[in-house]
């Protein structure tokens, strides 16, 4: 684990000014299975709303955009992220 962590934090620095950290980030979510580690690099960023944005985190569907409503409409059979479906979009 320490040795994971060094390689961590070591992509850290290396992809932090690219702009793909969080997909880094989010690769190692899907690899954990839990979005703990993602959320406690997240966190430190965020001085308001900490628990909000923990809590929006917490599911692993949050971690990729929703598709685009004219998308769906074209094609039927994309189904919208179930974290950005809403009482707005199931009425449209």
């Amino acid at each position: 684990m320490k040795m994971e962590n060094l390689v961590f934090d070591e992509r850290q620095r290396e992809l932090m000014f690219e702009g793909k950290r969080w997909f880094d980030l989010v690769r190692l979510a899907r690899r954990d299975g839990n979005n703990d580690r993602l959320i406690n690099k997240v966190l430190p960023k965020f001085t308001e709303n900490a628990a909000a944005i923990r809590v929006k985190l917490s599911t692993q569907d949050i971690l990729f955009w929703p598709y685009n409503h004219d998308e769906i409409v074209q094609n039927p059979l994309i189904t919208q992220n179930p974290a950005y479906k809403t009482d707005d979009y199931i009425a449209n």
